[in-house]
């Protein structure tokens, strides 16, 4: 039964990932390097940095670096505080936002499937238009399997934007991916994204993205 699911669960998700990509108006590159590192048994500090282009991959427009230290509240729970610095350019000219950020993440398993829920909490000072509140919450479904002596993690994710300020849930990102652990300190992602925005009428772009996270 649980080799069936899982090829069940991508017969679901594929198409709803891609109902709206024929309509899509963007291709669009997504690079993320994540820094990880154990301070403790509770205590952990990761450092990001993300870089996005847009225009069928053609114009680098959006940077940038967050730093976010969590504890473990239990085995399976955690919460965070950080700090986010993003620069985007638009009209040939480059706006900067500060975020601050709180996620909570909960993990549980059923073997073999992991099940990870994520609530971020963010407060968004933006440099041309009202600041916000806004919440983030992604649900994530991954499987490992071995291919040889390679071990794989095919996932599935969701995530629902809400702006507190417009009062309504304003983007939308499904994406399906896979990430390969590579010796014990890194594992590589490969991932493709329809990512929607509401602004009166929705539209959507593809994201094609890439990550290598580190432990150090």
């Amino acid at each position: 039964m649980r080799n069936r699911l899982w090829p069940l669960l991508i017969t679901i998700a594929i198409p709803g990932l891609t109902s709206t990509a024929p309509a899509a108006d963007d291709w669009q590159y997504w690079n993320q390097l994540v820094f990880k590192h154990e301070l403790n048994d509770r205590l952990a500090l990761d450092i990001a940095s993300l870089q996005k282009w847009r225009d069928d991959v053609s114009d680098f427009f959006l940077y940038n670096i967050s730093i976010v230290p969590t504890v473990s509240l239990t085995k399976n729970l955690s919460l965070g505080a950080g700090y986010w610095c993003e620069r985007r350019e638009e009209d040939e000219r480059w706006t900067t936002e500060n975020r601050f950020l709180v996620p909570l993440g909960a993990t549980w398993t059923g073997k073999p499937w992991i099940f990870q829920l994520r609530n971020q909490l963010e407060y968004r000072d933006l440099e041309d238009e009202q600041d916000r509140w806004r919440i983030r919450e992604r649900f994530t479904v991954k499987r490992p399997v071995r291919v040889g002596r390679l071990g794989l993690i095919p996932f599935l994710s969701e995530e629902v934007f809400y702006d507190f300020t417009a009062e309504q849930i304003n983007q939308n990102r499904a994406a399906v991916g896979l990430s390969v652990p590579w010796r014990k300190h890194m594992t590589l992602t490969i991932f493709y994204m329809t990512k929607s925005d509401r602004d009166g009428d929705w539209s959507t772009v593809n994201v094609l993205g890439t990550e290598a996270a580190v432990k150090f």
